[in-house]
């Protein structure tokens, strides 16, 4: 064991060994789930982690933060072909409401009201808009495709896990064991593990809102 740490530590270290990493890691697991910042993502990949489903989570070229604009978004869905890809939409009032708090509170790069938030061209509900048309044009690019939306998540969380199961082929996950993940991931025990700091750790600020006592703030800001 001590043999194989001693080989693989200087390849993470070095930049071009982090590259063949990627791409290894990139052709043993042919499956994505993208979804736009913002869009629930964080909580899927618990819930999945949870049940022992380590998939690639990607935002579509996407960043939000002060550097966000149009270029962002590519339409050529190409390097997709040969992928399972698992779509994450929301509703892009929520998304954009979401990230104008995060602007506002945690990163204080806008000054402004959520209308004027709303119609910026670097930030606003139209990028979000062209990320979902890019990939409703190109969804049968990928070899296989799933639309998973955030509220199906929210309203049954039991049958929208099933089904994105179920799309994956993974065997042998009892209902039992998805009960007791869906439990653990409910809004309380996740309050209280960010925390804890048990996410920071294991996901870095992904999970982090602006004012961990601030319940509006967390409620718009925990599972995004």
């Amino acid at each position: 064991m001590g043999r194989i740490k001693n080989f693989v530590r200087p390849i993470i270290r070095s930049k071009s060994g982090r590259t063949w990493l990627r791409v290894m890691l990139d052709k043993l697991n042919p499956i994505r789930v993208i979804a736009y910042p913002k869009a629930g993502r964080t909580w899927l990949r618990v819930m999945l982690d949870l049940l022992n489903i380590h998939l690639i989570y990607l935002s579509g070229g996407v960043d939000y933060g002060p550097t966000l604009f149009n270029k962002d978004l590519d339409p050529n869905k190409s390097k997709y072909k040969n992928k399972k890809v698992i779509l994450l939409i929301r509703d892009p009032l929520d998304i954009v409401t979401s990230f104008y708090f995060q602007a506002i509170k945690r990163e204080k790069f806008f000054e402004g009201s959520i209308s004027e938030f709303i119609k910026n061209e670097n930030y606003g509900i139209k990028n979000i808009l062209n990320f979902y048309n890019d990939w409703f044009k190109s969804k049968t690019i990928p070899k296989d495709f799933l639309l998973v939306r955030y509220e199906e998540i929210r309203n049954d969380t039991l049958t929208t896990l099933k089904k994105i199961i179920n799309f994956l082929n993974v065997k042998n996950i009892t209902e039992e064991n998805m009960k007791k993940v869906i439990k653990f991931t409910e809004f309380e025990n996740m309050q209280k593990l960010e925390k804890s700091g048990f996410f920071k750790k294991k996901y870095g600020s992904m999970l982090l809102p602006g004012n961990k006592d601030d319940i509006e703030y967390y409620m718009i800001s925990r599972i995004t």
